[in-house]
Order: C-alpha cells, then structure tokens, then sequence
C-alpha cells in the first residue's frame, strides 16, 4: 500500500511540478519498494515453517 502511494505521488509531482521533483520522488518510491523487498525477504527467511509434527497426516 506504501509502495502505490509513493508512485502516485511521483506521477502527480511529474503533471503538477517540474521535472527533478517527479525524479526525486520516483526514486524515493523505487527506494522505498527496495527496502519493503528486503524487509519482507528477511521476514520470510527468519520465520521458518515448523517441523513435522510425529502423528500428523502429512508426515
């Protein structure tokens, strides 16, 4: 959700204002979505399905 609005800020700062702002916020976003990738990469890595439980069906 983070990630749309910082584009969409970046699309209206390139109709409404100059140039170098829409860039600025445009790599702000590409920044932003970087750190939520690595963010939720490390999350995934760190929390580990658990192990097979003895008596369970899938085991």
């Amino acid at each position: 959700m983070l990630l749309i609005a910082a584009f969409v800020m970046a699309a209206l700062a390139g109709v409404f204002r100059a140039r170098w702002t829409a860039i600025a916020h445009l790599l702000v976003a590409l920044l932003a979505g970087g750190v939520l990738v690595a963010v939720q990469h490390q999350w995934e890595s760190s929390h580990t399905p658990p192990g097979c439980i003895r008596y369970a069906a899938h085991c």
